[in-house]
């Protein structure tokens, strides 16, 4: 999320001589029914394991080139536990047996995670997939193990990024594959830091696709899916359909796999990540913002942003789309995430230190 802003700073210089100064937060208090967990540090998205725990994923900073880390959150008792990164190294070396040959070696304190996904493996394995900015552009593979009462993760591989390929989101196929979204490419000149690719986003033109990959193949791209800065992706369950956030064209798309038509779309304003609801439902984050508020919030990095957002839950069949959940103001604001949890949403930021819930019930 955080180099979407400097995308679009970079692209307005306007905004360099201009100022605006948003609300932010430092105290960690429940409001109107909603509890801030202030433990994190931008826990921009989140996965729930079988357990019930989280594991979260903490952006670096990709203006300075600082590394993230993955997390356990584990909402019974309000703890959170390093998994990876952050100068903390798991007792699991692992090796590159569930990625390409051309993977070097462990990330390890370089990862910079970004969008990340959960499936159980063939061999009842859960494997969890990792978008990595830090080090080199990837997708990381790590095996999730459910000890009791620890859980820890085992790195197994990983994929690199095509192209210069600019990386979001991910989502896990059930033969170890995934779908990822780039952005756009890194590839070709750059004006006033930005790449080619990243004005294009910005001006609403094509800019990124969708790529898939399987185990011991090319990563090819998927049929259909070019457009405006693609971001957060959700597949169906029968993995026929993918359902494709446009963030430069505020739009959910959903696509037909096997043939690349476009089938329905749904507008929603800046849609971030999805994830799926008990119900099968689509829980879109949607950032309503200004350039200048986010501007205003990534000049002061270590401070919770408090811009509106909301959650929108789109039916995956007619691509109805509402808004369940609105927010401005405390305990937090711009929402990149919202999973379910038992009858909670949980819902993380690109920026800060906290994450929120919030009563839902899947209808």
């Amino acid at each position: 999320m955080k180099f979407i802003v400097s995308l679009l700073i970079a692209s307005l210089l306007l905004v360099i001589s201009c100022s605006s100064d948003e609300p932010v937060i430092t105290n960690c208090v429940a409001k109107d029914g909603i509890t801030p967990v202030c433990k994190f540090k931008n826990p921009e998205d989140a996965v729930v394991l079988p357990n019930g725990k989280l594991i979260v994923s903490q952006m670096g900073d990709l203006q300075e080139k600082s590394p993230g880390s993955l997390t356990l959150f584990n909402i019974e008792d309000v703890s959170v536990t390093p998994l990876f990164g952050h100068g903390y190294s798991p007792d699991g070396v692992g090796d590159n047996s569930w990625g390409n040959t051309d993977c070097k070696g462990n990330p390890r304190k370089f990862l910079s995670p970004h969008g990340i996904s959960l499936i159980e493996r063939a061999d009842k394995r859960l494997q969890l997939m990792v978008v990595n900015h830090g080090g080199r552009e990837s997708i990381e593979f790590f095996e999730v193990v459910l000890g009791e009462p620890r859980v820890s993760i085992i790195w197994r591989g990983c994929v690199l990024a095509p192209n210069k390929e600019f990386f979001n989101d991910v989502v896990g196929l059930a033969d170890g594959g995934f779908i990822v979204s780039s952005m756009y490419s890194t590839r070709g000149p750059t004006i006033f830091g930005l790449h080619l690719g990243g004005y294009k986003a910005l001006l609403g033109m094509d800019s990124g696709y969708l790529s898939e990959w399987h185990p011991w193949q090319e990563m090819t791209v998927v049929a259909g899916s070019h457009g405006a800065f693609p971001n957060g992706l959700a597949l169906s369950k029968d993995g026929r359909y993918i359902y494709q956030n446009l963030y430069g064209a505020n739009e959910v798309r959903k696509l037909d796999r096997r043939s690349g038509e476009v089938l329905a779309t749904a507008s929603v304003v800046k849609p971030d990540n999805t994830t799926v609801d008990a119900r099968g439902r689509l829980l879109v984050a949607s950032q309503k913002n200004s350039l200048l508020e986010l501007k205003s919030c990534l000049d002061r990095p270590d401070e919770s942003c408090l811009l509106p957002f909301e959650i929108v839950q789109i039916d995956p069949e007619t691509m109805e789309s509402k808004v369940v959940f609105q927010q401005e103001g405390p305990p937090m604001g711009t929402g990149t995430v919202a999973v379910q949890h038992n009858n909670n949403l949980v819902i993380g930021s690109f920026i800060g230190d906290r994450m929120i819930l919030t009563d839902y019930v899947a209808e």
